[in-house]
C-alpha cells in the first residue's frame, strides 16, 4: 500500500499542528498554577501580617488586664492560652472547610 507525498505530508502536518495544540495547553496550565500560586502566597503573606497584627494586640491587652509580677512566667501563659485558642479554632475551622489532610475516599468503599 503506497502512500502519496500529499497524504503523508497531511499525516505529518496533523501531527504536527496536534503537538502545537498540546504545547500550548500545555503553557496554558503552566501559566494558570504559576498564577495560583502566586496568588496563594499573596494571601498568605496577608494572612501572616494579619496574624502578627493580632499578635501584637493580644500582648498588649494580655499585659494591661493580666499583668503579673514574673515576666517569664507571665509569657509561658501567654503562649498557653495562644497556643489552646489556635488549637481551638484550627480544630474549628477544619470542621467547617473538611480536613486537607485527610486522603481522598474510594468510590470503591
Amino acid at each position: 500500500m503506497a502512500v502519496n507525498r500529499e497524504e503523508l505530508q497531511s499525516r505529518l502536518m496533523g501531527k504536527k499542528e496536534q503537538r502545537i495544540i498540546e504545547m500550548f495547553r500545555e503553557q496554558k496550565r503552566v501559566q494558570k498554577e504559576i498564577w495560583e500560586k502566586m496568588a496563594l502566597m499573596i494571601t498568605s503573606a496577608l494572612g501572616l501580617v494579619a496574624a502578627l497584627a493580632w499578635n501584637e494586640a493580644i500582648q498588649a491587652a494580655f499585659r494591661q488586664y493580666l499583668s503579673t509580677t514574673d515576666a517569664l512566667m507571665g509569657k509561658f501563659l501567654y503562649a498557653l492560652i495562644v497556643t489552646a485558642l489556635a488549637v481551638t479554632i484550627a480544630y474549628y475551622v477544619g470542621k467547617l472547610f473538611g480536613n486537607a489532610n485527610e486522603p481522598p475516599k474510594s468510590a470503591m468503599g
